[in-house]
């Protein structure tokens, strides 16, 4: 079971900083290449935050007015951020810091990783665009909103979090 002592919103810019890098464009600039006919439904998305907030003994935690959520558990920072157009929530996180020196092999490991999403549990190795970040990103639809499929996708996501940390280390 995992644990927290955090919750943190988008007005909290160290961690959106140290959280991923990426999603954070306003929403009058993001989006316009999405689609999605049906809104996924906020009251749902509320329902499925509170059941996580609650299985993981958190306080009661919602999406800002950014759609936007940081939680900060055990050290590691996870971002939700919510794209109603698509129908998802895109969860992100960072790994680690690109390690001096090490690019070209940090840059190929997660390439081939990504390839076949070889032990990312179907998320997603990338770099913020300053490539000093390593990130690890996934999303949840609609359908995966209830509560044993959401909390099985969190507990991969920071376990593979942290798997990657410790990979990248060892450059």
């Amino acid at each position: 079971m995992l644990s927290s002592d955090m919750v943190c919103d988008s007005e909290s810019w160290n961690f959106r900083r140290h959280g991923a890098g990426i999603g954070h464009a306003p929403r009058t600039q993001r989006g316009d290449f999405l689609a999605g006919n049906n809104k996924m439904s906020r009251a749902r998305i509320t329902t499925a935050i509170a059941e996580l907030a609650a299985e993981w003994q958190l306080p009661q935690m919602e999406l800002d007015e950014n759609d936007f959520l940081c939680i900060d558990v055990d050290g590691l920072i996870i971002n939700i951020d919510y794209f109603e157009e698509a129908e998802c929530l895109s969860i992100y996180s960072t790994v680690a810091e690109v390690p001096n020196g090490k690019r070209a092999e940090c840059f190929d490991l997660m390439l081939r990783a990504n390839y076949g999403w070889q032990k990312t549990a179907g998320a997603v190795l990338a770099v913020d665009p300053s490539e000093t970040l390593a990130l690890l990103r996934t999303e949840v639809t609609l359908n995966d909103l209830d509560l044993p499929v959401l909390l099985n996708r969190m507990d991969e996501f920071t376990t593979t979090v942290k798997h990657w940390a410790d990979r990248l280390e060892q450059l």
